[in-house]
């Protein structure tokens, strides 16, 4: 100051610096769980990645997924599935080692990043076994026992890729291949699971086109009374004929309809026709048409029966 002395302006941002680590915080971690989200996770394996290029070693990604846990938030609602999300990290970060990274990448679907050094993959495996266990012991929650259980799909690196969306994707690919074995269970990638991936999704968009082309055909399998020979009733068996696969067998196409959910539509047109065809029949001729669960719980069987009626 002219005369002498100062003057100091002195603003306080311990506010802003709070609400920016906070911003932060839930950039990179879950806000159910506080576990490290999908974005924390790649740069977690990112990291792991030009460990791996500059020192070697070996990582295990564990990609989990609780089975049926779309049941819990539909029975008992999402507050009980939240909970149960919660408890499930819980259990998980007590059960890796101090040193591994678990994460929640989004819903019911999480991820373990495990140093297993020289273990490879005998320790992974190691591993999942004992997530298997810690998982399906039951949980208490709301006044509910749970008992839930979980599949894995596991990814090593550099055995089986160092790119962190590669590994992931292989991840998936042993994740499926553990559900379609029958759930509680793990799988380790191995590189026909590409090659079948590949080929499921081909079949997948060939049976889309399916309806539309009008490739389908159902075969009338007769009931007979055995007493006076005659035809009581048919049981209507679709087939898919496709022009370049040729018949594609039921067991091919039926759990792929189930899975992508073109089960609905699917099943709707062998209502459709076998009424149709049907109607030509003598009346006392019954016709069975087998349905699939999925179509059960869409709750649009009911309607989709008596549109077969109502049309023929």
């Amino acid at each position: 100051m002219p005369g002498g002395g100062s003057v100091a302006i002195h603003q306080d941002i311990t506010t802003q610096r709070r609400a920016q680590a906070k911003i932060s915080h839930l950039a990179h971690y879950d806000g159910l769980t506080n576990l490290a989200n999908r974005v924390q996770f790649l740069e977690q394996v990112n990291k792991v990645v030009r460990r791996l290029q500059s020192q070697g070693g070996c990582y295990a990604i564990h990609l989990l997924d609780l089975d049926r846990f779309k049941e819990v938030n539909d029975s008992l609602g999402h507050a009980v599935g939240d909970s149960l999300l919660f408890e499930v990290a819980s259990r998980l970060r007590g059960g890796v080692g101090p040193n591994d990274v678990v994460a929640r990448l989004g819903g019911d679907e999480f991820t373990v990043l495990q140093y297993v050094g020289a273990g490879g993959a005998a320790a992974a495996i190691a591993l999942a076994e004992k997530l298997l266990g810690v998982i399906s012991q039951p949980f208490d929650i709301d006044m509910h026992r749970l008992e839930v259980e979980t599949s894995i799909g596991i990814v090593l690196a550099p055995e089986h890729g160092l790119l962190a969306d590669e590994l992931i994707k292989k991840a998936d690919l042993a994740l499926y291949r553990a559900k379609s074995a029958g759930r509680n269970g793990w799988r380790l990638f191995e590189p026909d699971m590409a090659q079948q991936a590949d080929s499921r999704l081909a079949l997948a968009m060939d049976l889309r086109k399916a309806l539309a082309r009008d490739e389908f055909v159902l075969h009338y399998q007769p009931v007979v009374d055995t007493a006076t020979s005659a035809v009581v009733g048919t049981e209507a068996l679709i087939r898919w004929r496709n022009p370049a696969r040729g018949m594609v067998a039921p067991n091919d196409f039926i759990p792929l309809a189930e899975d992508t959910g073109l089960i609905i539509p699917v099943g709707e047109w062998v209502l459709q026709r076998a009424c149709r065809d049907a109607v030509a029949w003598p009346s006392d001729v019954s016709v069975a048409v087998n349905v699939s669960a999925v179509q059960m719980r869409s709750g649009q069987l009911a309607h989709a029966i008596a549109e077969g009626f109502v049309e023929n």
